[in-house]
């Protein structure tokens, strides 16, 4: 489950509710509390008087939401990098339909199994695909502390077309690597001043080999990034990977 919320949220509240045209359930269980996954994704929810709040996780970062029932349905808000964005989400028997930015995705009530990791773990027949790589020495352990020491972060201004764009990578010692990214945009014109911004998150697989930055993408083999390791006036280092040079922050 891929989220890409923008400050402006298409809500699409025509999905089919639990119960409708059909008699009252006996059942007193609220149907939206719990675990709900599919697609690489998760929400988990609770009730806390008349309010509800949980995780979205997706891509392995987890968002933390709050909401209350509006009709048959859930309306609510999530946070990302500090920002709230809006959700919709409606339960029909064990499907979970949840809409945000004008994207739609079903999950299934249940936690994902560990017989079904994602595609970068596992193959078909359940067994690992993706090794542990060795631990690193020389010069590759001196560029896995290097990465490790903090996150690095990506800015890039456009004044053809007034937009920023910007990436903050954390590398973490498991093995993963967390990518959030982040896009505006200021247009003015005869008919005024339009703003737009957006935020994504995506996550993938990581390790030092040959002296190079090895990525793998959605359990795709490891391609080699081609980074090199420079440094700025003050004799920090600087990573340049594919054209773009990323800086230590926050």
């Amino acid at each position: 489950m891929r989220l890409a919320p923008s400050l402006i949220l298409l809500l699409c509240l025509g999905t089919p509710l639990a119960g409708q045209g059909k008699p009252a359930a006996a059942a007193t269980a609220d149907p939206y509390v719990g675990t709900f996954s599919g697609n690489g994704g998760a929400i988990s929810t609770r009730k806390q008087g008349a309010s509800y709040t949980g995780t979205i996780t997706t891509n392995g970062v987890d968002y933390p939401f709050t909401a209350r029932k509006v009709g048959r349905a859930l309306i609510g808000t999530f946070l990302a990098q500090g920002q709230g964005y809006l959700f919709s989400a409606a339960v029909a028997g064990d499907e979970l339909t949840f809409v945000a930015n004008g994207q739609t995705t079903v999950l299934r009530r249940g936690s994902a199994s560990a017989t079904s990791r994602s595609r970068e773990e596992t193959g078909g027949d359940g067994r690992s695909q993706v090794q542990p790589a060795p631990r690193a020495t020389g010069q590759d352990a001196q560029i896995e502390r290097i990465l490790l020491s903090s996150p690095w972060c990506y800015m890039h201004y456009s004044q053809i077309t007034g937009s920023t764009n910007t990436e903050r990578g954390v590398f973490l010692r498991d093995g993963r690597l967390v990518v959030g990214t982040g896009h505006e945009m200021v247009s003015s014109g005869q008919n005024g001043t339009v703003f737009g911004s957006g935020n994504g998150a995506a996550q993938y697989r990581w390790r030092v080999s040959n002296g190079d930055l090895w990525i793998s993408e959605n359990g795709a083999p490891f391609a080699q990034a081609g980074l090199r390791i420079t440094q700025n006036s003050n004799g920090d280092p600087i990573l340049n990977v594919n054209g773009k040079e990323y800086s230590q922050c926050n």
